[in-house]
């Protein structure tokens, strides 16, 4: 997945319009069987020569906080 695909999806929610509830909403993993907030969001670039890309890391907060055992994949 790519940034512009998580912002097409969340545009959906959005419309455009400031003050949608989806603006405040919190971002959840999935990390095992657990939902965990994502408490920090890091873009990383590539250490390698000539390789520009550029990632995004979304970093947990490593507390168990919803027990999600039928999420599917």
């Amino acid at each position: 997945m790519y940034i512009k695909d998580l912002m097409n999806y969340l545009e959906h929610f959005i419309d455009g319009k400031k003050g949608n509830a989806i603006n405040n909403a919190k971002i959840y993993m999935k990390v095992g069987p657990y939902l965990e907030e994502v408490k920090r969001i890091d873009v990383e670039e590539s250490s390698l020569i000539g390789d520009g890309t550029v990632r995004v890391v979304f970093k947990p907060t490593k507390k168990e906080i919803i027990r999600a055992l039928n999420i599917p994949e």
